[in-house]
């Protein structure tokens, strides 16, 4: 795998999982009432606890791509 192909990879993981957690939280804090009652009656969780889990969730899906996607493809764009 040469470094351009990695670099094209990594922009399209980047690329659908930053698309992924833009529409993510988009539906959320736009659906908030109604995200919250569907899974606190699925999953059997307070609400209070679940608003919580839900932003835990979506801060380390973000954080998690931008360590493993974003700074390495930016880190490749340099070097290049």
């Amino acid at each position: 795998m040469t470094t351009q192909t990695l670099e094209h990879f990594l922009f399209w993981c980047m690329l659908l999982n930053l698309s992924l957690l833009f529409l993510s939280f988009t539906l959320v804090t736009a659906f908030r009432p109604l995200v919250l009652k569907i899974h606190s009656k699925m999953f059997n969780v307070p609400e209070d606890y679940l608003a919580k889990a839900i932003h835990v969730f979506i801060s380390l899906y973000k954080f998690c791509t931008f360590f493993f996607l974003v700074v390495p493809w930016l880190a490749l764009k340099i070097i290049m």
